[in-house]
């Protein structure tokens, strides 16, 4: 394979089968390939997002409570200092702090409030073990496949080309990339696809060289005109001088 060159280019795309596109390669042989991370990944990034909405709604109840029953009863000196603020507590680290330091200075008429606290914390500390145990899962299964795909593309090709993007770049321009609602969602959907940890480990492995994407995505590859429809709704666009319809993803790997 001397001298072919591969471009990938590198984004995050939702799939109607559920998965998330997160490159296409074209390379100079008219190969092409489309990179994803199957449904689990988004089935995984969901239930995260699911338990971090549960914790932080019974955080919110937790501290409502200990603030109300706060205000009813004498409490100690000590315990006054410490909850001073608690209505601006933002982590459940600092509550589950609060309430093992409360476990060793119990005093009298505090139980059903302690209870109601500690009951908390062993909930809360189960859910973020749950959580992070998840999270430690699928960030190790997202790098074994991009680091398989970088030793694949470096064992077939001389030079890999690819975008010269700053991901902080790519977080402000959010709304150009397809399937997702809110920023919320986008924000989710573009940490779940890491691009930019997609290049780096193609960089690792890879001669590579990166290549400015100004238009990579808006000028056809076929005749050079520009797209008309709107490129943040679909993965297929067309092009309004030349009529073709094709992938955007392709079109941006051609133009690289």
């Amino acid at each position: 394979h001397h001298g072919v060159i591969a471009a990938v280019d590198i984004g995050w795309r939702k799939k109607h089968n559920g998965s998330i596109r997160v490159g296409y390669m074209v390379d100079t042989d008219g190969l092409d390939h489309e990179y994803c991370l199957d449904k689990s990944f988004v089935e995984t990034e969901r239930r995260l997002f699911d338990l971090s909405s549960i914790r932080s709604k019974s955080f919110n109840v937790a501290i409502a409570a200990v603030k109300a029953w706060a205000a009813e009863v004498e409490i100690p000196v000590w315990m006054k200092e410490v909850t001073a603020t608690i209505g601006q507590w933002r982590s459940e680290q600092r509550l589950a702090r609060f309430a093992l330091t409360w476990r060793n200075s119990r005093f009298d008429g505090d139980s059903e409030a302690f209870e109601m606290l500690e009951r908390w914390r062993k909930q809360d500390k189960h859910l973020w073990t749950w959580q992070a145990n998840l999270r430690e899962k699928m960030i190790g299964r997202r790098r074994d496949i991009f680091r398989n795909i970088a030793a694949e593309l470096s064992q077939k090709y001389d030079m890999i080309v690819v975008e010269d993007f700053r991901i902080s770049d790519l977080a402000k321009s959010l709304k150009t990339e397809d399937g997702v609602d809110t920023a919320q969602g986008l924000r989710r959907m573009a940490k779940l696809a890491s691009p930019g940890l997609f290049r780096q480990e193609i960089q690792n492995k890879c001669a590579s060289e990166k290549i400015n994407p100004a238009n990579t995505t808006l000028d056809c590859p076929f005749c050079g005109g520009k797209i008309t429809t709107d490129a943040a709704e679909n993965i297929m666009v067309t092009c309004g001088s030349c009529k073709k319809t094709y992938d955007q993803d392709w079109a941006a790997a051609i133009n690289l």
